[in-house]
């Protein structure tokens, strides 16, 4: 299904704000009232400054983005979806790639929401601070992001200490079973099968080991550091685990998820193979462009 913005033309504006009601009209009638013919003319004011650009899914229009340069940062301004269309990883998508090319650009990325509005998880996840408060809004800025991250094989005995340590706590004792976990696994070693750690600079932030048959991957054990989560690595952490995939020739990953995990995979554009599928862990899988 694909995901493209597109400029904003005349015939656009109604559409505009028409998505700006839908996503934002409750919130702004929370702290002011909603008053339309004013927040008409309003619309109308800004549009005449800046038009945000369209965005469409499968062709059809279904969000609006604004993204304004400035000398020293990006702003991010009109960033609406329709309701049926959130909570789907879309909105997520759409704000990773005004961040790669803010980083691209060694630039921070400047925004403001309203202290009413739930979005400010999302915003969170992403790496944004908020640096500021009016009576109504935060004010947030995400930096760009310098450190280097990567999936690498254990090469050591201290890579192997951290990549079975993290396995352990995260995936066993946290779960009352850490007395059954099993270091010296032969399948660890198999041919095809890829210990590996994900590090953010010098710092092992999470493991997977990926098993290779291709065309299909099978991501097992995958953990972010209890320390580290709801950071953002966990998604990274996929992301550069799809892309070692497909470098291993594969055309599809596959992974048993643990049920509290379901929504994380399914935002990341897995879906579950078997509906009927009664396992506790539930295989999930995503076709590889």
């Amino acid at each position: 299904m694909p995901l493209v913005t597109r400029p904003a033309t005349a015939r656009d504006q109604p559409f505009a704000f028409a998505v700006k009601r839908a996503a934002l009209g409750a919130y702004v009638a929370q702290v002011w009232g909603w008053d339309e013919l004013a927040q008409q003319a309003y619309h109308a004011a800004d549009w005449a400054r800046h038009r945000p650009d369209v965005v469409e899914l499968d062709g059809t229009p279904i969000g609006t983005l604004e993204v304004v340069d400035h000398h020293d940062h990006l702003y991010v301004g009109e960033f609406y979806l329709l309701p049926e269309h959130q909570r789907r990883g879309l909105g997520a998508e759409l704000l990773r790639r005004v961040l790669a090319r803010a980083d691209a650009a060694d630039a921070p990325v400047r925004l403001q929401f309203l202290k009413v509005n739930p979005v400010r998880s999302l915003y969170e996840r992403h790496g944004f601070q908020v640096t500021g408060e009016s009576a109504t809004h935060y004010f947030a800025v995400r930096q760009p992001a310098r450190t280097v991250e990567q999936l690498k094989s254990p090469t050591s005995d201290a890579d192997w200490d951290v990549y079975h340590a993290i396995r352990r706590h995260v995936l066993f004792e946290l779960r009352g079973q850490g007395s059954t976990y099993d270091a010296n696994h032969p399948d660890e070693h198999r041919s095809g099968h890829h210990p590996l750690i994900f590090w953010s600079a010098d710092v092992a932030v999470g493991v997977v080991r990926i098993d290779v048959r291709a065309p299909v991957a099978t991501l097992r054990r995958v953990a972010i550091r209890a320390d580290c989560q709801r950071r953002g690595y966990g998604r990274r952490l996929l992301e550069a685990a799809e892309h070692f995939a497909h470098e291993h020739g594969c055309s599809r990953v596959e992974s048993r998820v643990d049920p509290g995990a379901i929504g994380f995979y399914d935002r990341c554009g897995y879906t579950r193979v078997d509906s009927s599928d009664t396992n506790s862990s539930p295989l999930m899988a995503k076709t590889l462009p």
